[in-house]
């Protein structure tokens, strides 16, 4: 799986590395298709290298099933989004 990151991120939020997006973006635990974007953006939320949340939002470079990604944006996982994902209530 290849994964491309924005600059911005790590300018924005610099305690996040390309290991962590890497590594939540590959052992995500769950992640979704906003499918009202175009083009459709996945959110998901996984484990950076220290194991904690980072949520990411990313769009399939081709089609999904390319394994190319391209995350513009990633950063400890906030509430808004633990929820989207279902694992608040």
């Amino acid at each position: 799986m290849e994964v491309v990151v924005h600059e911005r991120v790590f300018r924005e939020h610099p305690s996040v590395s390309l290991g962590d997006v890497e590594r939540a973006v590959a052992e995500a635990w769950r992640w979704q298709a906003r499918e009202e974007t175009v083009p459709t953006e996945y959110v998901g939320v996984g484990p950076d290298e220290r194991g904690n949340a980072l949520q990411f939002i990313a769009v399939a470079i081709g089609s999904r099933d390319d394994d190319m990604w391209f995350v513009f944006h990633a950063m400890t996982a906030t509430e808004k989004v633990l929820r989207e994902l279902g694992f608040l209530t």
